[in-house]
């Protein structure tokens, strides 16, 4: 079924980071339930998870549900089924173009926009070093639809092959490097695939940065800028707009 094949292919993807993980020097625990909610915790109620750390999500809210008719819910809507997810959201959230507020935190979030123009063995690993306080790193590989993707990636090289040969005000002789890299990255890409039958993945990478003022977060996350931009070309952005979906994003 397609469950088990995507279950077998995340065991394969595992083994994988596993051994790259340990060839790095790297060391890591696997996070069971218990350890996942703890930090969901940290990072959803960075206050309260200081003083009154939740050690494991209640087994009532999990398994004690009653599917209760309308008619009731709607007189007493007290007796609803709850997420046992509220318990890892006791801190106020409050959303400024600059920052989220979590409790007494301020919390901004760094995201990769551009990928590094080589990476080498232990490339992100001065992220892990950063002197900052607290802050959680987030790295996400994503298995995409393969022919979904290749595709994607033919009309993406058509387009910039066009763009190269004509602008909306008409035709021109130069050629923009910005788009005339993006077509070779494309067209590599598309060679490897076809001729190694590699799989593509999605790679998403950012850093979820707490402090007690709006100054100590912007000298934090210029220390995160300039770490990122150490490694090769790696190119990150703090986010303002898409705050919220980025820190959504962030979680596990």
């Amino acid at each position: 079924t397609a469950v088990d094949q995507a279950l077998s292919e995340a065991d394969v993807l595992d083994r994988s980071t596993t051994r790259a993980v340990m060839d790095l020097g790297v060391g890591y625990d696997r996070c069971d339930e218990d350890a996942l909610a703890r930090l969901m915790h940290q990072l959803l109620s960075p206050d309260t998870s200081q003083h009154l750390p939740l050690e494991g999500l209640g087994e009532r809210l999990r398994d004690d549900h009653h599917d209760l008719p309308e008619s009731i819910l709607q007189l007493h809507p007290f007796l609803a089924n709850a997420s046992p997810l509220w318990e890892l959201t006791d801190d106020p959230l409050t959303i400024d173009r600059r920052y989220l507020r979590l409790g007494s935190w301020y919390v901004g979030v760094v995201t990769m926009k551009k990928l590094p123009d080589a990476t080498y063995a232990g490339s992100l690993v001065p992220l892990l070093k950063l002197p900052i306080p607290r802050y959680a790193v987030s790295f996400r590989v994503n298995i995409l639809d393969q022919a979904a993707e290749i595709a994607a990636l033919a009309k993406a090289s058509k387009m910039a092959d066009a763009w190269k040969q004509a602008s909306l005000f008409g035709s021109s002789k130069r050629e923009d490097p910005a788009v005339a890299s993006l077509q070779r990255q494309k067209d590599e890409a598309l060679r490897k695939a076809y001729e190694t039958s590699q799989r593509l993945v999605g790679l998403s990478l950012s850093l979820t940065i707490l402090a007690r003022s709006a100054e100590e977060l912007d000298g934090h996350v210029r220390s995160a800028l300039g770490a990122m931009a150490m490694a090769r070309g790696l190119a990150g952005v703090r986010e303002d707009y898409a705050l919220l979906q980025a820190f959504a994003a962030s979680l596990p």
